[in-house]
């Protein structure tokens, strides 16, 4: 199995999983210096592949990807998130359709349904409007070309990953562990997320499964408010310093807000597309296909999730 983007959030653990199960895992490296054995140069920006490379590899699994929400939309960083997927992704499609891997999963995401505060969308619904709607769409057009070639190919469209880690949590958290975390914005705006450990399993059941072609939503079968997620998140926080004989904030509420004028003024378009935006997305071919979340509720996701351990 090769992946990309390895050292990310998803990738680090998706190798660690695999490796556990037994699988033989490869990883694709910008850095071309004292390389291990299971690790491979590419440069995705020149193009540049090892011949023959997925013709060795019975799956792929594409996440490299400048992350999304880490600074403001800049010209510029538009420019990067953009290149960072096309680039990558066009490279790795044009070298499946010499070498004809068995199986390819490609990372997008839920922003490519727009932002509704009531509608409830799942694979079936068209895309939506804005930068990261257009951005997955160009993404996802890309490998569009490999089903008419006959080569089994997922598109897993990630929602907000839950981990203290990295991603949103990880920030949240130093705030809301002193007892003065809250809603953003609004707090009435939809939040689709999923647990890593679930899309680590997701992952593997996608692997395993490969007449699951197409486009898959990664996400909980609940998804919640942002208001509900902060009061959630500031409960089981608060219960866990409680259990623990921690020194404890003064309250377990999330009543601190912060208001949508403060985060566009500071972030502009990247807030309003990214923690502003409302996707109330469910995972209906997940569903029907069987696969099991260990995480359905977000009691579940955040309890585990804290206590920092991935079973």
């Amino acid at each position: 199995i090769l992946v990309s983007g390895s050292t990310g959030l998803i990738g680090s653990a998706v190798v660690a999983a695999l490796r556990q199960r037994g699988d033989s895992v490869f990883t694709l490296v910008r850095h071309g210096r004292g390389l291990s054995g299971t690790e491979i140069y590419w440069r995705p920006e020149d193009f540049f592949l090892p011949d023959g490379l997925l013709s060795e590899m019975d799956t792929v699994i594409h996440l490299a990807g400048s992350p999304i929400a880490d600074s403001r939309w800049t010209p510029a960083q538009k420019k990067v998130l953009w290149n960072s997927r096309i680039q990558s992704t066009r490279l790795l499609v044009n070298q499946a359709l010499v070498d004809r891997p068995k199986r390819m999963l490609f990372a997008s995401a839920t922003g490519y349904y727009g932002t509704s505060m009531d509608s409830v969308v799942d694979e079936s619904a068209g895309k939506g409007t804005g930068f990261l709607s257009d951005l997955c769409a160009a993404w996802e057009h890309e490998t569009a070309v490999l089903a008419s070639e006959g080569l089994s190919c997922a598109t897993m469209r990630f929602g907000v990953i839950l981990s203290p880690q990295g991603g949103a949590l990880s920030k949240m958290l130093p705030v809301f562990r002193l007892g003065l975390g809250g809603a953003v914005g609004s707090g009435y705006q939809w939040m689709s997320w999923i647990s890593l450990r679930d899309v680590v399993g997701a992952i593997l059941f996608l692997i395993d499964k490969p007449s699951l072609t197409g486009v898959v939503n990664m996400t909980s079968p609940e998804p919640i408010t942002n208001a509900v997620f902060s009061e959630t998140l500031a409960r089981i926080l608060y219960e866990r310093r409680l259990a623990d004989g921690d020194f404890l904030p003064l309250w377990p509420g999330a009543f601190m807000r912060v208001p949508t004028w403060v985060l566009r003024a500071a972030f502009g378009e990247m807030a309003k597309e990214t923690v502003l935006a409302s996707h109330r997305v469910l995972p209906s071919r997940l569903v029907s296909s069987g696969f099991q979340w260990k995480d359905r509720s977000i009691d579940s996701a955040l309890t585990n999730v804290l206590s920092r351990r991935l079973r």
